[in-house]
């Protein structure tokens, strides 16, 4: 299958180190910088326009990660700080980002 099945995925690392910071804790930590341990699940990428660069594109990430007590939390990655802390490696999930309007020839309906 590829992923542990009756084992989490964290009982298979060497270190019984779990992070510092779970989920349930992060709301104390609001705009702080933290240090967690988790596994990222699943990623979406989506190409945004180049900021002062028309035409250009850059890329952005939401991700939804689980810690080691089965916690889910979502992030968002944005391009200043993906180059500096690429992902590397793929997710449990992961697809292609949605077209983008002039990639498929219609118009995007704007929600009301």
């Amino acid at each position: 299958m590829g992923f542990p099945v009756s084992y989490s995925i964290f009982d298979l690392l060497k270190t019984k180190y779990r992070g510092h910071v779970l989920v349930k804790d992060l709301l104390k930590y609001h705009k702080k910088q933290v240090k967690m341990l988790a596994y990222l699940i699943s990623r979406k990428h989506v190409p945004i326009k180049k900021r002062g660069h028309p035409g250009q594109k850059d890329n952005m990430y939401f991700g939804t990660w689980i810690d080691a007590y089965g916690q889910y939390f979502d992030t968002a990655h944005f391009p200043d700080s993906l180059r500096q802390f690429p992902f590397k490696d793929v997710s449990i999930t992961s697809r292609k980002p949605y077209p983008q309007e002039y990639e498929i020839g219609l118009p995007r309906q704007k929600m009301i």
